[in-house]
């Protein structure tokens, strides 16, 4: 699951409808804490009077967001011979976003080599854990959006992987190298759902898949959502499989042999009482990266 803003929801996804499918692990992607001005006509509010500026406001706040699930990052968790989670932290290490940042821009410095959003450390940590085939599922979960995603003249959202497209390129590399049979990347941030086939040549679209992309959307930031069922630029970024603007949360079912995928959806989050249902269920098959 992901990106919870206190105001905006009653918790339904979370607490009644995450909790009627039974899971035994949950993860929170992000983004957790929100530090903007309080304001009027949503379900809750954010306590204070203003925009967090000082350690006191982020105390407050993070008091209040606390009274839900907390997340830890950069660190990881092994469940048995099944997966290994590769908890990523990919807000305080980068280099600035390149460009002033912004959405879909075009940036020439996104593509320098030596680019990093996670920190030489962390890398190293991440491309070390791999190497050790710990388990048969490497899922690495991070926060903020991982496959290619431009527009038609090249330009992207520079806040994800697409402003650090050398540290990309690198990672994806470094689990080919290690043989890492089946690499999941578990994304947050963007309040959507996709399910991303990853290449090892984005501007070739029959290039090899070389992993998985499931993006949870958001528990309620960015209110009830729409309808709408296809990504902007959907005809330049075929490897983006699968799309939704509802809110909600991914439940996935990982075997030895396949990862089951359910995108689990709302109609609403601004009232109580919307049934969750599956959108669509996709399949990530031992050894085959990639959307089935």
């Amino acid at each position: 699951m992901a990106a919870k803003d206190y105001p905006v929801d009653w918790q339904v996804a979370t607490t009644d409808r995450m909790a009627q499918d039974h899971p035994d692990l949950i993860l929170h992607l992000g983004d957790y804490v929100y530090e903007g001005k309080p304001v009027t006509g949503r379900p809750r509010r954010h306590a204070g009077t203003r925009e967090c500026l000082s350690l006191a406001d982020y105390r407050l706040r993070h008091a209040q967001y606390k009274s839900g699930a907390s997340i830890q990052l950069y660190r990881r968790v092994r469940w048995g011979r099944l997966a290994t989670f590769h908890m990523l932290d990919t807000r305080q290490f980068r280099q600035d976003q390149p460009c002033g940042d912004g959405e879909w821009k075009v940036c020439a410095a996104a593509d320098a080599p030596g680019r990093t959003i996670t920190g030489a450390a962390q890398e190293s940590w991440l491309l070390n854990g791999l190497a050790q085939h710990y388990a048969t599922w490497d899922v690495l979960a991070q926060q903020v959006f991982f496959a290619r995603w431009f527009d038609r003249r090249g330009g992207a959202c520079l806040d994800g992987w697409d402003g650090y497209r050398s540290a990309r390129a690198r990672l994806q590399r470094g689990w080919r190298d290690r043989q890492v049979r089946n690499p999941v990347v578990l994304t947050g941030d963007v309040h959507r759902g996709f399910a991303n086939d990853l290449k090892a040549d984005y501007a070739q679209p029959r290039s090899a898949t070389v992993g998985t992309e499931l993006v949870c959307t958001s528990i309620s930031s960015d209110g009830d959502g729409t309808a709408v069922e296809k990504p902007l630029y959907a005809d330049v970024n075929p490897h983006l499989r699968y799309y939704s603007e509802r809110r909600g949360y991914t439940l996935t079912t990982i075997g030895k042999d396949s990862m089951r995928v359910d995108f689990r959806t709302l109609s609403h989050v601004s009232r109580a009482g919307a049934p969750a249902r599956t959108a669509r269920t996709v399949t990530l098959v031992n050894g085959v990266p990639g959307v089935h």
